[in-house]
């Protein structure tokens, strides 16, 4: 669940995330992710629209169209979560692309 907040300009964005093979909850910085969409966005010149997010099989998944028309989504995965909420590791970027 994406918490509420500016996804743009916050310094940091965060989600709660269920690990439903653990049954853990815990709170996960997304803010890697948001920085690469916007690193790749600014590589073509361009900026956000509209965009959602979803997650699937222990990734968090965020697409989106630009102004201009072009698409983009990244990609983070979602790190282990113990059922004590405990994070093994950071949430890591997996992509971030863009295409026109």
């Amino acid at each position: 669940l994406l918490r509420a907040g500016d996804w743009w300009s916050d310094d940091r964005i965060t989600a709660d995330v269920l690990d439903t093979d653990t049954g853990g909850i815990a709170e996960v910085d997304v803010t890697p992710m948001r920085d690469a969409l916007r690193l790749a966005l600014d590589r073509i010149r361009d900026r956000p629209a509209r965009g959602a997010v979803s997650a699937a099989d222990g990734h968090f998944i965020f697409h989106l169209s630009s102004e201009r028309g072009c698409k983009a989504a990244g990609s983070l995965r979602l790190p282990r979560i113990s059922p004590e909420g405990i994070v093994a590791t950071d949430a890591a970027v997996v992509f971030a692309r863009c295409w026109p």
